[in-house]
């Protein structure tokens, strides 16, 4: 079972946090880590295991092999524990798992080599392809999260020493899978804009390699799902590596 934040070290974050200045506090936001445990989520909120698909919503097949696509990631919109995500529904992730997928540059927001969308809820669990072992999140651990020295920049905040120093020390922004927060960029800021309207997309997800989805983005690569708030099927889902 994936246990929430060790109490002792968010304290400790919670700590520097507090000693931050009132600029870089004003861009606090909330995140939320989930708590998993083995077994199967149905329409409920999850990692890997069948996914809900439907006639009208089937399971996505990759284009370059067309095999199915396997299931990474899945919320009931309902259920979340703050309004992060416009729409209702599930809000689903699947992806390509294998090599030929680097030929569609599956690492870009908006490859085909991946498939992000809302659906209903009604539907059956898929049973097409070999999914990824079945992890049901059962609840969410509240942390406080700020940026990274990127979009601290991007802020107009001075980056000091004393700032990078507490910015590092308070593991900032949180790693791991998480909803909402802030993204921890393995490169540059890569936030897309919406290919419809062009407006930047609102910050949804963070899914780290090999934590609940055993699965490695290149090299400890960490992906990052996105959302258009004007056009909330448009989607996004991008990642980097070392």
């Amino acid at each position: 079972m994936t246990e929430p934040h060790d109490a002792r070290s968010t304290s400790r974050r919670d700590a520097i946090l507090d000693a931050l200045s009132d600029e870089v506090r004003a861009l606090e936001r909330d995140a939320f880590i989930p708590v998993t445990e083995s077994g199967p989520f149905g329409a409920g909120t999850g990692f890997g295991g069948a996914g809900i698909a439907s006639d009208l919503h089937p399971h996505p097949e990759f284009p370059a092999c067309n095999r199915p696509m396997t299931l990474f990631l899945q919320l009931d919109l309902a259920s979340l524990p703050a309004k992060i995500a416009a729409g209702e529904g599930l809000a689903q992730l699947w992806c390509c798992v294998g090599e030929c997928g680097i030929e569609l540059n599956d690492w870009e927001p908006f490859a085909r080599s991946h498939v992000q969308r809302i659906i209903p809820v009604a539907g059956v669990p898929s049973s097409a392809g070999t999914p990824a072992p079945a992890r049901r999140v059962t609840g969410w651990t509240r942390v406080r999260d700020i940026p990274a020295y990127d979009d601290l920049e991007a802020a107009g905040i001075t980056l000091t020493d004393d700032l990078l120093d507490a910015v590092g020390r308070a593991n900032a922004p949180a790693s791991g899978d998480k909803l909402a927060g802030w993204p921890l960029w393995v490169q540059s800021p890569e936030l897309p804009d919406c290919p419809r309207c062009g407006k930047a997309m609102t910050y949804l997800f963070q899914i780290d390699s090999e934590v609940n989805v055993p699965f490695m983005f290149g090299d400890a690569g960490i992906g990052h799902l996105t959302q258009c708030a004007d056009h909330p099927d448009v989607m996004g889902f991008g990642w980097a590596c070392g």
